[in-house]
């Protein structure tokens, strides 16, 4: 199993285990593991605003910025190919509101290639607050609403208690919510 591999299951567990307590239990929390592989033509690098434009098989172009937070970015170079693994997990428990309400966090935490190692990293946060609910599909139990930072989420719950409890929530209903979610990026050269 690759190092990606292994972040990306441990960024699952860690967000699956990040439940807010309420009075009545609520359904437990679940991890949505995503991902995606391909490869890509990097068609430049400029190391001093650290931008990196890709090229995807369909040829659509993508800019990327890589933070200071990214390691090793001299190591990629132009005409170079690459295979870009992109993942994602979200996991998400609601709850009735009750007491209050939790108090409002944001914890965040990242992971870095090591100097030396190909580019790679993972980012993620945890939110815990009460949100209002925007859309309900009554049948998959998906929900629309939006975070305490003003961005819209859309999350469909894939434990069974947890989808009965949302099918149950109406627009303009506020639950008490812990979503979690972490993004992971890994960047190898493609063999020629």
């Amino acid at each position: 199993m690759t190092r990606f591999h292994v972040c990306l299951t441990g960024i699952a567990a860690i967000l699956s285990a990040c439940a807010a307590p309420a009075q009545t239990p609520p359904p437990e929390p679940t991890a949505v593991v995503r991902e995606s592989r391909f490869v890509a033509v990097v068609d430049s690098v400029n190391q001093s605003t650290r931008e990196v434009v890709l090229r995807g098989p369909e040829g659509n172009s993508v800019t990327v910025t890589a933070g200071p937070e990214v390691r090793n970015l001299a190591q990629v170079r132009r005409g170079d190919r690459v295979v870009v693994t992109y993942g994602a997990a979200l996991a998400v428990e609601m709850a009735p509101p009750g007491g209050g309400g939790p108090p409002a966090e944001v914890a965040r935490g990242m992971a870095r290639a090591e100097p030396g190692e190909r580019p790679a990293g993972a980012v993620g946060q945890r939110v815990r607050a009460r949100v209002r609910i925007q859309e309900v599909d009554p049948v998959t139990g998906r929900v629309a609403f939006v975070g305490p930072q003003g961005v819209r989420r859309v999350v469909t719950p894939q434990n069974p208690a947890m989808a009965d409890f949302a099918r149950r929530l109406r627009p303009g209903d506020e639950v008490d919510m812990t979503y979690a979610e972490a993004v992971a990026v890994s960047v190898e050269h493609a063999d020629r």
